[in-house]
């Protein structure tokens, strides 16, 4: 109630003031992540950004890092393999401040690198199946996918199945394809 006091009158009013305590923006990025990429790229992070106060005066990001409001994600181009921090920053009208911040390890493919067994003689006492190891081995940490693209036998479970009936030389040329569709390609003897 206030009362003001006049020669002529007295003037009383009653009035209610509600007082509302700013709440700082509230900034959420996804768990920290790992993201395989082909060859160089753009790379698209979701960003929740609000304001329970509805003031928001700014959203900040490092100069690399683009904020797109409209798809409330983040946006960085990945040009090499390696860790990026990356952070955003959500400021309102009364100075409050919140930030969130995730480490993207980006893993920009190569192409795999075959393993083959060496060149190698054999002695069976009698025709039979022969087994060797065959693995090719790739950064983008998927085990490529390899098979015999000349010569006989087959790959099963990362082992070259062959059942020899006789003698003689064996040339076996093994390619190896990783996700991005990157080849290695290589061969062994067996005699």
């Amino acid at each position: 109630v206030v009362k003001a006091i006049t020669p002529c009158d007295t003037v009383t009013c009653e009035f209610t003031v509600n007082v509302e305590c700013n709440q700082p923006p509230l900034v959420l990025l996804p768990q920290d992540t790992t993201i395989l990429l082909c060859e160089a790229d753009s790379i698209f992070i979701p960003v929740g950004i609000s304001d329970a106060n509805h003031n928001l005066s700014s959203i900040n990001t490092p100069d690399w890092i683009y904020y797109e409001p409209v798809s409330s994600r983040l946006r960085f181009y990945a040009d090499t393999s390696g860790t990026y921090l990356v952070s955003v920053f959500a400021y309102d009208s009364c100075g409050a401040v919140s930030s969130d911040q995730i480490t993207v390890r980006v893993i920009i493919d190569e192409p795999p690198i075959c393993d083959l067994p060496n060149d190698t003689t054999l002695y069976l006492c009698q025709p039979g199946q022969v087994q060797l190891p065959i693995h090719a081995s790739d950064n983008g940490q998927v085990v490529p996918a390899c098979r015999v693209v000349d010569g006989p036998g087959e790959i099963v479970n990362e082992l070259w199945v062959y059942q020899a009936t006789s003698s003689g030389i064996v040339i076996v040329v093994v390619e190896c394809v990783d996700v991005c569709g990157n080849i290695c390609r290589d061969s062994f003897t067996v005699n």
